[in-house]
């Protein structure tokens, strides 16, 4: 079973301690990572895996396209983002790397 943060600062992917005695989430096998998953200004769902799992998750998300949250368009690279004028507690997104350039690109313009 996945466990529950309260409000925190990281992002979905981030790598987190892994507390003795975890069993894997998919398979049930001891735990050898603990991944953030779903995160929002209430807290983060947390994924256990072994190493067996992971390798597996890791290789399906490297090749699977998923659509960007801000243009909608499918890509390969789309990571968790923040909006800036959202702040450390607004929503996360998953943004391509086009739009994320774009908005640092923004940013720096602005600074």
């Amino acid at each position: 079973m996945a466990h529950v943060s309260g409000p925190t600062r990281s992002l979905p992917g981030s790598h987190h301690k892994l507390p003795a005695g975890i069993a894997c989430d998919d398979c049930g096998a001891p735990a050898a990572r603990r991944i953030q998953g779903e995160t929002d200004s209430f807290g983060a769902e947390y994924i256990d895996l072994c190493e067996s799992c992971y390798q597996k998750d890791q290789q399906v998300s490297t090749t699977t396209e998923s659509a960007c949250n801000w243009c909608g368009k499918l890509a390969n690279d789309t990571q968790p983002y923040r909006d800036m004028e959202e702040g450390m507690c607004g929503p996360v997104y998953q943004v391509c790397g086009d739009c994320r350039k774009k908005d640092a690109e923004s940013w720096a313009r602005e600074i």
